[in-house]
Order: structure tokens, then sequence, then C-alpha cells
């Protein structure tokens, strides 16, 4: 179709249009196109005749407009280049009265359409330039119908308490209801109906593009009497005297009322608006429900404030009647109502202290405590980090800290974190100082059987440290004054000695860690025998001293002694014999086996076994010196030691408290030792 064509089709539509609209739109559909779209508020719903989108073309003058959130113009739309701009009724679909209705844009689009194209998706969202004031109102329950009128903020204009067309918009409503609000600050009137038979009260908000607030309203009957109680919910008041019945109304908001809150003090986030039509007398008691998990201090301290015009003013019940923590119920007494909120004491930071500084031994543990305290009396958590990662790992005021795997001598760090009842959070640390242990000695192993001077003797020792990572060296003494160092893999240690002249020996072993720490370990005794070497003979009498019998330490007196020790040709264990004879004690000795013998220089020293009045299994060491051998210091001397085999318990020892392998130092009264070479 050529230009002159299309304009005369144009013509014709838009004089048949004006004739016969619809027959005109059904003949020229084909060269015709559409728009389509959707309004909504973010998303919330909305009743569809909330929003008006209105489409002009902008050389063709063509307009067309819808009530519509889903719109759609069907193929009405000549070819042209159009400005869709869609529009807040803030009346219209809630029966909003004349002037006081106006309109404000959502936004436009420029959108073109060609013949007989459907232009889709011209979307717009309210939310970008509005806010949604949103509530319900019940009357004794049962939604109510009722209006909603946005006044002015000015606290000296009125805001009439009948509905009024030209003193800002009004919206009717069945119960429930959502309004677009242009930004701004308002004091909002909620109504019954139009001629103000209750009204709910003047709530003053400011609202800003993209906020929803709530302003939900709920009304119950006051009958007169006294001491009505009435509820709502999470609400109670009891009137002291009602003279005349109405109407009490609660509206609960998150927006804030009256002044700022009083110092230390935040408010929980609900206000509560609570407006009355009845006439009364005395003062108000009001309750209201709070939830627990708002409250960041201790419940004990919730205020209840009431706002008097000019302040918010204390009105809470003293304990134990004011604040009940068990239902989560605060409870106040006022003269009028008007707004309320429940104050919570402003949380301060815990204090901590970790205690310390705290001593451990490597592998051991030890427990740590810690201490804090709370301005505002709450409960305080308190959580360890023990390994100095940052993290707060290990709860509860008093911990165990371990030191297994740690080498000391070293210092930890650990740290505590006390958390109030707030979310508040307070650290502190400390030192605990890990020592280094020794290692721990075990029993030596060596030869229990006499060793022949010809050969080695070969000791071993297991040792323990809780120090891990500690490395060891050990070092055995042998007992003739000589030293060697051990070999010394895992946990234990070994050493070898020749000895060179026989005798009875003390081996001692000690192990050191690479911090110093050492343990040592004995073994005795070690025999060393020369079978080729000579041996002993004695006979006389010593002065037995007090003490020397541990049945009965006061008897003292004369005891007899006489003994041979030799080894036979070839012979690993000595014969003889031994008796020995405390006369005042009844004590008879008789020895029935050797184990060894040893001689060296002046001195003779051998063990055996025998029994006591020819009764039980009690071993002997018997030590002598001949005084007349080179060294042995012109006198001779004995000493004899006996004890119960089967308990370790000591019978006789005329030197108590001497060390096993001490010398004879009891000179004889009478008779001889002698040492055969």
């Amino acid at each position: 179709m050529n230009k002159w064509g299309k304009l005369i089709s144009i013509l014709l539509f838009l004089f048949s249009l004006f004739l016969f609209p619809t027959s005109a739109k059904a003949q020229f559909q084909g060269d015709f196109g559409s728009i389509s779209g959707q309004v909504r508020w973010g998303t919330e719903t909305l009743p569809s005749n909330a929003f008006i989108v209105n489409i002009v073309g902008n050389s063709t003058g063509h307009t067309n407009s819808t009530y519509d959130a889903d719109f759609n113009t069907g193929f009405s739309l000549p070819p042209d280049t159009y400005t869709v701009t869609a529009r807040i009724t803030a009346g219209l679909p809630y029966g909003g009265s004349g002037p006081g209705s106006p309109l404000f844009d959502i936004g436009s689009q420029t959108v073109t359409v060609a013949e007989g194209q459907a232009v889709t998706g011209i979307n717009f969202d309210a939310s970008t330039v509005s806010g949604l004031v949103k509530g319900t109102f019940k009357i004794n329950g049962v939604p109510s119908s009722g209006w909603v009128q946005f006044c002015s903020p000015v606290v000296t204009d009125p805001c009439p308490a009948q509905r009024d067309a030209n003193n800002g918009p009004s919206y009717n409503f069945g119960g429930n209801f959502k309004l677009p609000v242009a930004p701004g600050s308002y004091r909002v009137h909620v109504t019954t109906d139009a001629t103000n038979a209750f009204s709910a009260g003047i709530v003053p908000i400011t609202i800003t593009a993209g906020q929803i607030l709530d302003l939900t309203t709920s009304t119950v009957s006051v009958p007169s009497g006294q001491n009505v109680t009435v509820s709502l919910a999470g609400i109670e008041v009891t009137f002291s005297d009602v003279t005349t019945s109405g109407f009490m109304s609660a509206t609960v908001t998150s927006h804030p009322q009256g002044g700022q809150p009083p110092s230390q003090y935040r408010f929980l986030g609900t206000y509560y608006e609570l407006t009355t039509t009845v006439a009364y007398t005395g003062p108000i008691t009001v309750k209201f429900t709070y939830n627990d998990a708002d409250v960041h201090g201790q419940e004990s301290n919730l205020k209840l404030f009431h706002w008097d015009g000019v302040q918010w003013v204390d009105i809470t019940l003293p304990p134990p009647d004011g604040v009940d923590t068990v239902n989560n119920i605060i409870t106040g007494v006022t003269p009028t109502l008007s707004p309320f909120a429940i104050g919570d004491l402003l949380n301060s930071p815990p204090t901590a202290d970790a205690g310390g500084p705290y001593q451990v031994d490597e592998g051991g543990s030890v427990g740590v405590t810690a201490s804090g305290s709370d301005p505002e009396n709450g409960t305080l958590t308190y959580a360890w980090d023990l390994d100095n990662n940052g993290s707060f790992e290990t709860t509860g005021q008093s911990v165990t800290f371990s030191a297994a795997g740690l080498d000391g001598p070293i210092t930890r760090t650990v740290a505590v974190q006390v958390t109030d009842e707030g979310g508040l959070t307070a650290t502190d640390q400390a030192t605990v100082e890990v020592a280094n242990v020794a290692p721990s000695v075990g029993t030596v192993t060596a030869p229990v059987e006499p060793v022949a001077i010809t050969n080695s003797v070969n000791a071993g020792v297991n040792f323990t440290d809780p120090g891990t990572s500690d490395t060891h060296t050990a070092v055995w003494k042998w007992g003739d004054s000589s030293t060697s160092e051990g070999t010394v893999t895992g946990g234990s240690a070994t050493g070898s000695h020749p000895y060179t002249s026989a005798g009875v020996y003390t081996v001692k072993v000690t192990v050191t860690d690479d911090d110093g720490g050492s343990n040592q370990q004995t073994f005795q005794f070690v025999v060393v025998y020369d079978p080729n070497g000579g041996f002993v003979t004695g006979g006389g009498w010593i002065d037995s001293p007090s003490g020397a019998y541990t049945t009965n330490s006061t008897l003292t007196g004369k005891a007899n002694f006489g003994f041979v020790s030799k080894y036979q040709q070839g012979a690993t264990v000595p014969t003889g014999n031994t008796k020995f004879q405390f006369k005042v004690a009844d004590l008879n000795f008789d020895s029935t086996i050797y184990d060894w013998l040893v001689v060296a220089g002046p001195n003779a020293k051998y063990k055996g076994s025998g029994t006591i009045n020819g009764e039980g299994d009690y071993g002997f060491i018997l030590n002598a010196r001949d005084g007349q051998v080179n060294g042995g210091g012109g006198v001779d001397k004995f000493r004899i030691k006996i004890w119960d085999k089967a308990t370790d318990t000591v019978v006789y020892d005329n030197q108590l408290g001497d060390s096993g392998d001490s010398e004879a130092t009891d000179t004889i009264e009478a008779g001889s030792i002698v040492i055969h070479n």
C-alpha cells in the first residue's frame, strides 16, 4: 500500500471509529498494532485497578487508557511512536473522593508500534516511586469496612475526626487495605465509616519508596462498669471505671511514634497506638506481650514507656509485677491512652578475663578458667581459642588445655571470648607455660646371677618422655669409677662393660633429653667373681647394737658367728657354711646355699639363703674384712643382713640403714676373719 493509500485508510478508520467504534476497530485490525504489559508493586498483590496506564501516540494523538494492572490495548493502535505512562490511582480504585484524589506517575516508556505488531513486556514497578501502607481493620475480631485518611504531617493542622475529602486523600476498604503512597510524612486517620462512628486514632508516619508499612488495627467493644478488662492480640487493658461504653482500638506498627527513646534505652521496634471512645475515670492498667528474641539485654530490665505528648514516661510497675519473664508480659499503669513502647536497656559489652598465667608439663593438661561481667547483669557464655588459630571453638567457662604433643619449654597463648545476651563480645588472652618433663626411666635389666670376671656385663633400660619430639642421650656408671655412653634407640638405652676386678657393683644409668631434663635408675647389684681367687673364713662374736633385731629393736648383746665360703675348682657357685646366733633374741641362722662370693683386697662378700631356727626361707649377705690384709686397717670387721625372702622384710642387720653393698664397719669383739689367697 502506498503512502496515499495508508493515509486514506487512517482517515477512514478515524471517521468510522467516531461513528461505529467497535465495527471500525474490527474492520481495520489487520493494519493496527497493540501494546501489553504489567504494572506491579514489588511482589505485593494489589487490586488490578490500583493503577492506570495512559498510552498517547506522538504523531497521531491517538490515546488509550486502562485501569487494569495487566493491560493489553488489543489491535487498536495505528502505527506510531507512543508514550506509555503508568500511574498510581490515589483514590479512584478505592472509592476515594474527588479533589483529594490526585494521581502520580510510576514512569513512562517510549514504544514504537508497527503495522500489525504486538509489542509486549512493557512493565512497571510502583515500588520504585512509592511506599506501601497496608493493614487489617477488625472490630471484636471481625474484619470491618472503614476509611483510611492521609492528613498533613503538621500536628497543628486539622486532621478531622470525620472524613473530609478536602483534607487529604481518603480510601474506603473492606477489612484489608494496601495503599501505594507517595514518599513523605503523613498522619494516618482510620475510621469505621464516613460518619466516624468510631475512630481508631491518628498515627504519624514517614514512608520512603520501596518501604512497606503495616498499620494493622484491631478494635474491641468496651462495656461500662468497674475494673473492666478487654483484650486484643498481645494486649490487655483494664479500666478502673468505665462510665460510658464504647470501643478501644489498637494500631500496632513498626513506625516510630513520639520522640526518641529515653537515654540508655532502645525500643524493641513495635509501637502500640491505643485509642478509645469510652468515658472513664481512674488509672488504666496495660499489659503487652513481648518477644524475648527481640530483647538484647536482661529481660528484667525492660521498661514500659508511655508518650504523654511531650516525653516518654516510664509507667512500669515495680518488681515483681512489672516484668513477667516467664510469660513475656510487661505491665504498667497510665492515666491516659496514647502511644506505648517497650524499652530495652541499651546493651554494653561485657568484660573478659582469661586468668593465668597457667603452667603445665609437656604431655599433660591444665584447667583454664575465665571470668566476666555484664553491665546489664545478663547471662554470659564463654568460648576458648586453645590452639591460637583465631577460632573460639571450645565452649565453657572452664575448659582443659592439653599439652599433648607439645615440646617444652614453650609458651602458648590462649584466648577466651565472652558473649552477652545481646551478642556483644569481649576477649582476653592468657599464657600457658609448657614445662619440659625429664624422661621417665624404667627398671634396669642386668645379670642377676654372678658374672665371671672374664665376661662383659650387658645392661639395658626403657624410658618414656611426654616431649615426643625430644632426643635423648644415656650415660652408664658401672660402679668401678668408669662410665660409658649408652646406645639409644627409640625409647631404650643399652650399654656393655668388662670388669677387671671381682666385686659387687651398683650400676646407674642417666637418661637426658635435649632440653636438659634427666632422670636415672639404679641396679643393685652386679656381682663379678673370680673363680680362681681367694676364699674367706671367720669366727667369733660381735656386740649386737640396738635396732639390729627389727622384731624387737631394744635387744642388744652378744651375737656369735662362724663361716666359710669358697669356690671349688671350676665352680660358678661357692660352697661353705654360715652360722649366726643372737641368743637374747632366740635367733639361730644357718645357711643352706650360696649364690656368689666376691673377694677383693681385704674385703669379702657373699650372698646366699638359709633358715632361722630351722624354718623358713631367708636371704642373707655377709660382708667381712680381714684387718691383717694390706688395706684392711688392722681390725677385723663383720656385717650380716638377713631378710625374709617372701616379704623382703629385714629380720636382722647389724649395720641397719647402710646400703646393701656397704663394706663391713662393725668391729668384732673376739675371734678372727681371714681372707685366703
